[in-house]
């Protein structure tokens, strides 16, 4: 767990040489600064200053940083922009202007949305068709905490791979027919190894009749036919038509 900072280190503010001309080169300084100083710190603008986020950002340090066209810098190539739906539906051009003004600094944009709002279904499919047309990724969050979490993991799994998020999965046989049957409700471990053990491979216990499953130890009438049933159904369900008189094709 790394150390928080004091809220007087926290307040820091980075880059006090003066303002930066516009274009290129903010998108290039933008980049430099990520590379340069970003380290271990999650970069945010000054502007996000009285932002309540920033009390639940405590297991990542991070620092304030002037002219920063993004809420937040997680990473090298990933930024954040942060927008309350409340505050959106009073100010309904500002995320329009903002993710103008970022432009394609960062490979990976985000769009941290507060849902601070009842009834946000049609602001989350608005602001859903915004960021596909601008490319961003949309987190939402439901609460301040959660949103703060949202901002820690983005930086926290920075340099780390995706294998790390990926389920773990046994690369020998009997587990992998051991996780296939036991999808099968009522089928659990033990009876995916008896099975194997009977019938030597997942064609065998396929192909096997429901009179050479019932003499497994485990199998009954009523487990053998779900079972059977599960090898046997269609993966698509056929829909059944009804025509005006009322009969089925």
């Amino acid at each position: 767990r790394l150390a928080t900072n004091t809220m007087a280190q926290q307040q820091a503010v980075v880059g006090e040489d003066g303002a930066v001309s516009r274009g290129g080169d903010v998108r290039a300084e933008a980049l430099a600064r990520a590379n340069q100083i970003g380290g271990n710190y999650v970069m945010v603008s000054v502007r996000q200053k009285e932002n309540p986020v920033l009390k639940h950002v405590r297991n990542v340090p991070w620092q304030f940083v002037q002219d920063q066209l993004a809420d937040f810098v997680v990473g090298r190539t990933t930024c954040m922009l942060y927008l309350s739906l409340r505050y959106h539906r009073a100010h309904k051009d500002y995320i329009h202007a903002r993710m103008r003004e970022l432009g394609s600094t960062f490979k990976l944009r985000i769009l941290l949305v507060h849902v601070d709002v009842k009834d946000s279904h049609h602001d989350l499919i608005e602001l859903g068709k915004l960021c596909l047309y601008r490319d961003y990724t949309m987190m939402l969050a439901w609460t301040i905490r959660e949103a703060g979490r949202y901002i820690e993991t983005y930086k926290a799994y920075e340099n780390k791979s995706g294998d790390g998020l990926q389920e773990k999965v046994d690369g020998d046989m009997l587990s992998k027919v051991t996780s296939a049957l036991t999808t099968v409700r009522g089928v659990s471990k033990p009876d995916a190894v008896t099975l194997m053990s009977t019938f030597g491979s997942m064609e065998g216990i396929v192909s096997a009749s429901a009179d050479e499953l019932r003499i497994c130890p485990g199998f009954g009438d009523k487990k053998v036919h779900k079972l059977q049933s599960t090898f046997t159904e269609p993966f698509v369900k056929q829909t059944t038509r009804r025509h005006p008189h009322g009969q089925a094709d």
